[in-house]
């Protein structure tokens, strides 16, 4: 069971982020179809916002999926999974850096289950590219898949590729392939001061990385 019993049928055909609810803690827009998601994407005026999913997304088949959060506009909302997952995810954006579901990720994720396979330069994760500024991330689960980055920059990991002054807490990676130069983690790339990793593991990952390279994070700074 679910912890939102909320029920999607009667928007099977949204396609709107802003299709249901207001965006607010107390009525979130509420995620029910793969489109809605995608059109997070594209709306960096609503990076702000509060949004819950309320039905497991299935993204196979959208090959234009833009991260959410950019280091213009980093996404600064919340994002409750609902214990609900997100799979087939497919970001392939070999020149790009700060890629994942969030590109650059400033506010929360919670009870999340993720399946994705990302490509992108530098700051490359399954969750998100690069976590800062207080970002949480708290029971976010990530399987399968592959992470690839191949910029000099480095820093790929199987949940985050850079974790800046943020929290990831009781949240994992299991059976995920990180590829990437720099920095190169099973659950993070890199972890910055102020960065807090809790209760939290890559189980069955492997990780392929040139320099600083490690199954949880594949560099540490203090």
């Amino acid at each position: 069971a679910h912890a939102d019993p909320f029920s999607c049928a009667p928007y099977a055909n949204a396609t709107s982020h802003k299709a249901i609810g207001l965006g607010s803690v107390l009525s979130p827009y509420r995620l029910c179809t793969p489109a809605q998601l995608k059109s997070l994407g594209d709306a960096s005026g609503d990076w702000t916002k509060v949004y819950a999913l309320e039905a497991d997304l299935d993204m196979y088949g959208i090959t234009t999926f833009k991260p959410i959060g950019t280091t213009a506009k980093p996404f600064t909302g919340q994002l409750r999974g609902n214990g609900h997952q997100v799979y087939h995810l497919a970001i392939d954006l070999p020149a790009t850096s700060y890629v994942g579901l969030f590109g650059n990720l400033r506010g929360s994720v919670t009870d999340l289950f993720l399946h994705a396979d990302v490509t992108g330069s530098s700051y490359v994760g399954g969750l998100a590219g690069a976590a800062d500024a207080g970002a949480v991330i708290s029971n976010v689960h990530a399987s399968g898949g592959t992470i690839q980055g191949g910029g000099f920059a480095g820093s790929v990991g199987g949940l985050v590729g850079k974790l800046g002054s943020a929290t990831i807490t009781g949240s994992n990676t299991f059976g995920v392939t990180v590829v990437g130069g720099n920095s190169t983690g099973g659950l993070v790339g890199s972890a910055g001061t102020g960065a807090s990793i809790s209760a939290s593991y890559a189980q069955d990952t492997a990780v392929d990385g040139a320099y600083f390279t490690g199954g949880l994070a594949g560099l540490a700074s203090y």
